[in-house]
């Protein structure tokens, strides 16, 4: 319901999301480094189903098709996509800024950014909740910093994923030019919620809808 205008689902997988919002009318393209699930995407139904990595995207510029499928022609978006954690790109939180870069360049002057993620931190908290306990230097690795490893038919991947709490969020979001909005948990008992959230990111540079949201006091 959040999303507005030209949409870049980032990371859109078989294109659940991307389907809904075009069934909803709305202008979606989707991205995914799988051709698998951007093959899936499209016999699904999608009509805008690009494969390739966000970090390199030029939407309109590298049509060629084992890159791109059916490459979308817009060059802003006035809302950018990642759901399912997609901000774990990143890989790591200095990553952060590469991805928040790209999508800043990919952005109308207006433009949001929607993305959920999950505060790692409860991991490590002490039975008693009263402090946490790490493994390893926290100042030296960030808690949220994931390996993920993937096996499937005799075959093994294993990445860097990120998982962002909100503040840290915030902070990489105010260097990147962007404004953190925290816009809610997901439906959870009280003791758990601030886990899993729901963030909308807006430029801060003459943003209309920033003005509008400082209006309402919804940001400082």
């Amino acid at each position: 319901d959040l999303c507005r205008g030209r949409v870049l689902d980032v990371g859109c997988g078989a294109g659940s999301h991307a389907l809904e919002l075009q069934k909803r009318g709305l202008d979606v393209t989707g991205i995914d480094l799988s051709p698998g699930a951007v093959d899936v995407a499209r016999r699904r139904g999608l009509k805008q189903a690009l494969c390739g990595n966000f970090l390199d995207f030029k939407p309109g510029v590298d049509k060629r098709p084992e890159v791109f499928w059916n490459a979308g022609t817009h060059a802003k978006y006035d809302t950018i996509l990642l759901m399912m954690n997609g901000i774990g790109i990143a890989g790591t939180a200095e990553g952060l800024d590469r991805v928040l870069q790209r999508a800043k360049n990919l952005l109308s002057p207006d433009g949001q950014i929607l993305l959920d993620s999950t505060d790692l931190s409860y991991m490590y908290t002490s039975e008693d909740g009263s402090k946490f306990e790490f493994d390893f230097d926290p100042k030296e690795h960030y808690y949220g910093e994931t390996l993920i490893s993937v096996q499937y038919g005799g075959q093994e991947e294993t990445f860097n994923w990120l998982f962002i709490d909100f503040d840290s969020l915030a902070v990489a979001a105010r260097r990147n030019g962007f404004e953190a909005i925290f816009v809610g948990d997901e439906l959870m008992p009280e003791e758990e919620r601030g886990l899993q959230y729901l963030a909308k990111l807006v430029p801060r540079e003459d943003n209309p809808l920033l003005d509008e949201l400082r209006g309402a006091q919804i940001v400082d």
